[in-house]
């Protein structure tokens, strides 16, 4: 039989999870811990947690997380996310969440770093007598305090309207490969940063709510 080192490090980061899952301070032996992540819940049960943890919870609500981790929800099987508080999303939060159909985001205001809503939106598709595919998105998202957008926010993401009101500036490669149908622009946007709609869907709408010549453009951008 093999040996498995578990050196002082790797307990003091199993630790650190158990705290920041259960919202305490105290402190763990190794021996304790087995049972301190059998009794870890999300606020809804021990039928939530599994849920999550196994890809069947379908709906989230939570009204008190204001900061999404890196990973947090991506590749999850949600199709309801309502997080009215949350203010700040890092990298790949929401990210392959290929069956959103109602995401509320009210407060969002930060994003930081890359890939935050790749992949994600739900859509059914069919093809027509030329074998072009025709996509019936379900999802909208409107985030209303976003400024600026990431690099690769959205890069290959399905969703049939994102609304962004006061956005001024879209990161490099932001919708780069997109499937998203309307993007629409708020009256305070201006820069457009190199590639930012690389490989977009042609037929998608962009919705301008200032005259093209008064937006800047990187290098190997365009409108």
């Amino acid at each position: 039989m093999a040996n498995v080192v578990i050196n002082d490090t790797n307990l003091t980061n199993i630790a650190n999870a158990i705290r920041e899952k259960n919202g305490t301070t105290d402190t763990y032996k190794p021996s304790e811990m087995a049972d301190a992540i059998t009794n870890l819940s999300t606020g809804g049960g021990s039928d939530e947690l599994d849920a999550f943890v196994t890809g069947t919870l379908t709906e989230y609500r939570n009204s008190e997380l204001t900061d999404i981790r890196e990973y947090a929800f991506r590749g999850g099987g949600f199709e309801t996310l309502d997080l009215p508080n949350v203010n700040t999303a890092n990298a790949y939060a929401f990210s392959t969440c290929g069956r959103l159909k109602n995401i509320n985001l009210p407060n969002l205001t930060t994003l930081n770093g890359n890939y935050i809503f790749s992949g994600s939106g739900y859509y059914d598709s069919e093809y027509d007598a030329n074998y072009n595919m025709i996509m019936f998105r379900k999802c909208d998202l409107t985030l209303p305090k976003v400024t600026r957008l990431s690099q690769y926010c959205f890069q290959a993401a399905a969703f049939r309207v994102v609304s962004l009101p006061l956005l001024e500036t879209v990161g490099s490669y932001a919708f780069n490969n997109s499937y998203c149908a309307v993007v629409d622009l708020g009256p305070q946007f201006y820069y457009l940063m190199a590639n930012a709609f690389n490989g977009a869907m042609r037929n998608k709408a962009l919705v301008l709510r200032r005259t093209a010549d008064a937006v800047q453009c990187a290098a190997a951008s365009s409108i």
